[in-house]
């Protein structure tokens, strides 16, 4: 059901905020270390350029956000944000309606921002409960959704409040679609990257890539499922019990690695597809692989890519890393998108500024469904005439 990939948007930039309350939904969901800093400030840059907006128009800016799946607090976010800033950013522990929480936002000044307790602590976000909606929108005049990476959620504060303000796109959403629409309608000849685990959540998105793209190449815990579906031995590695469709089996666009980088009590060693031992476990795209996979990126006119290529939490990110220093040297645009996969590749100085032709999205499932769908939740409501 891919929906009209030319969306229109009501934009921040069309309206006038001086003086005015704005409610600005942004995604400052970073990872926190254990001793409670951030660790990656990714997703806070790229805020920024919204906020900074607002703040240099006069407005007095309301930021709503989440961190975690756990309601852990947002307070290491506001003290991260407040350092690459010079925007006077305050933070409000307290509970979402509370009096204090509402005096503080009373007290803004012109060009002022605050950064409300995590939402997601707060039973009527995830319910999208309309009564809920409309408390959020009484802190603002107006409601600005810069939160692509969570849109493809209908939560409270991204599609329940758009019923009760005036709602427009911030300028990191309008970036966002702009580039990941070219990902829903690919010139001919591009490729598609897909990493990661999980075939029954990513089936209806990889045959909507397979009639796109001249080829879609798999790699992490997915390729492990193909391969052994092919009739590979995969040893010991993380596959599922998903039964791959016998038309993907034999599709021949659908690339597998040819080799791998697997591990077992003796060490590490890469192998072809075919020799990998009963007690080996697969962890990372092979050499070879790169090669092959990065001389056809090279050539591509459209990449997009999602997804690390091996195990990340065990640190094996070489592939993932060679695909993206193949992407630096391709000559067409391309689209790389997944909080794992962002970390590997930022690990090696890797930066989209770099690179005119590069975008990095902060998207991972919002990303993945807008590709297959056109449109998500959170962008209907902003669109100017009616839905995509």
């Amino acid at each position: 059901m891919t929906k009209n990939p030319n969306i229109s948007m009501r934009s921040v930039r069309d309206v006038e905020v001086r003086g005015k309350r704005v409610v600005l939904r942004a995604d400052l969901n970073e990872p926190i270390s254990v001793d409670g800093t951030v660790t990656d400030i990714f997703r806070l840059e790229r805020a920024l350029m919204t906020i900074e907006y607002l703040s240099s128009c006069g407005a007095k800016i309301i930021i709503i956000s989440h961190l975690g799946r756990n309601g852990n607090t947002l307070a290491p976010i506001a003290m991260a944000l407040a350092k690459i800033t010079t925007i006077p950013i305050s933070f409000c522990a307290e509970p979402f309606n509370d009096e204090n929480c509402r005096n503080a936002v009373a007290t803004l000044r012109n060009g002022e921002c605050i950064l409300l307790e995590n939402i997601r602590r707060e039973s009527g976000e995830d319910a999208n409960d309309s009564e809920f909606a409309e408390q959020i929108a009484l802190y603002g005049d107006v409601f600005v959704n810069d939160a692509f990476a969570d849109s493809h959620r209908a939560h409270a504060s991204i599609v329940g409040v758009t019923e009760f303000l005036p709602s427009y796109a911030g300028l990191l959403m309008e970036e966002e679609v702009r580039n990941l629409s070219q990902a829903v309608t690919p010139p001919a000849n591009s490729i598609a990257i897909l990493g990661g685990a999980k075939w029954e959540t990513k089936l209806q998105l990889i045959r909507a890539l397979l009639e796109r793209y001249s080829l879609v190449c798999i790699g992490g815990a997915l390729a492990n499922d193909l391969l052994r579906a092919r009739g590979y031995a995969v040893g010991i590695s993380v596959i599922s019990n998903f039964v791959l469709p016998e038309d993907l089996v034999h599709n021949e666009n659908l690339i597998a690695p040819v080799d791998l980088l697997v591990t077992s009590s003796r060490g590490e060693r890469q192998c072809d597809v075919k020799d990998v031992s009963e007690n080996e476990r697969i962890v990372d795209i092979g050499k070879q692989t790169v090669k092959v996979w990065g001389e056809s990126i090279t050539q591509a006119p459209f990449v997009v890519w999602n997804g690390p290529l091996g195990i990340y939490e065990g640190g094996h990110v070489e592939g993932t890393q060679g695909i993206a220093k193949a992407l630096e040297l391709a000559k067409g645009n391309s689209v790389i998108g997944g909080g794992d996969t962002l970390a590997a590749i930022r690990a090696i100085g890797f930066k989209s500024y770099d690179h005119s032709n590069i975008f990095l999205s902060t998207g991972g499932g919002a990303m993945l469904q807008f590709i297959a769908d056109g449109t998500l939740p959170g962008i209907e409501p902003l669109c100017v005439i009616g839905r995509p």
